[in-house]
């Protein structure tokens, strides 16, 4: 094994035993006087796993020839973006539970810069407005996934409230309106920097990439997955939908996003080896 492998997979077993914990803070919040040592101890540690990650992230996406942006390294960043995400979140509203669903995807984020894939260098990097296209477009994926795992939790949620089956979960955390206020916001913002993506990317092709726009399978879901977030945003104003079916179109959406992108990075360098 080599050295450089260690730290990821030290790192992937922190997020793991977080997650862990997070499940026991679920138990925790039954028991009358119970101590608050499993939150503080997330709450402490988290940040510094983000920091490690970003470090081995940086080290890894970084190098002589610009940006190395292959299939494991846009995983990884979006995964650690979900995770900051989510921890800043959380300072302002606690979702027990939601954590031992985010860290899972932080571990296998983690376990990602093990993946020995060819680079692919950015050949724009150094252009400074296609760096923040991508930048945001990142940040909009990340936000989206935060918001799919949110939808899968609360879908839960209802399923075992409308069966009567109450557990840790439904116990534990905030009341579901409150949750999915927090969603349709976090929605919203998520949205607005797809749409500076999309709209930058099909009106300034030629200056962000030096290349005119043409309809690839990146486009086309990217179009997609907003078309469904604006119908989604619009719905939720104009008609007040929520529960299941708005939470369908949360993962729809998601859906969308992960093919617009890593999708297409999936076929062009792992099938094609391009």
């Amino acid at each position: 094994m080599q050295p450089i492998i260690v730290p990821y997979l030290l790192l992937a077993l922190a997020y793991v035993a977080l997650a862990v914990i997070g499940w026991r803070r679920l138990w925790a919040t039954r028991v009358p006087g119970s101590p608050n040592w499993l939150y503080d101890l997330e709450r402490f540690a988290l940040p510094l796993l983000l920091l490690a990650h970003g470090a081995l992230l940086l080290g890894a996406v970084r190098g002589e020839a610009g940006f190395n942006i292959n299939l494991a390294n846009a995983l990884s960043v979006v995964a650690w973006l979900a995770t900051l995400i989510y921890w800043l979140g959380s300072l302002a509203q606690p979702q027990p539970g939601l954590s031992a669903m985010v860290l899972p995807v932080a571990a296998i984020g983690a376990l990602l810069g093990v993946w020995p894939l060819a680079p692919r260098w950015l050949p724009y990097g150094d252009q400074p407005l296609a760096a923040l296209h991508i930048v945001i477009a990142l940040l909009a994926y990340g936000l989206f996934l935060v918001a799919a795992v949110q939808a899968l939790l609360l879908m839960t949620v209802e399923r075992r409230l409308h069966t009567g089956r109450s557990n840790l979960l439904t116990q534990a955390i905030p009341p579901l309106l409150t949750m999915e206020r927090l969603l349709f916001r976090q929605i919203a913002i998520a949205f607005l920097l797809l749409t500076i993506t999309v709209v930058s990317g099909m009106l300034f092709s030629d200056l962000l990439f030096q290349k005119p726009l043409r309809l690839t399978h990146h486009v086309l879901f990217s179009v997609l997955a907003w078309t469904v977030f604006a119908g989604l945003l619009f719905g939720r104003q104009r008609f007040g939908w929520r529960g299941r079916n708005a939470l369908r179109w949360v993962l729809a959406g998601s859906v969308m996003l992960l093919l617009a992108y890593f999708g297409a990075k999936f076929v062009a360098e792992i099938l094609l080896g391009r």
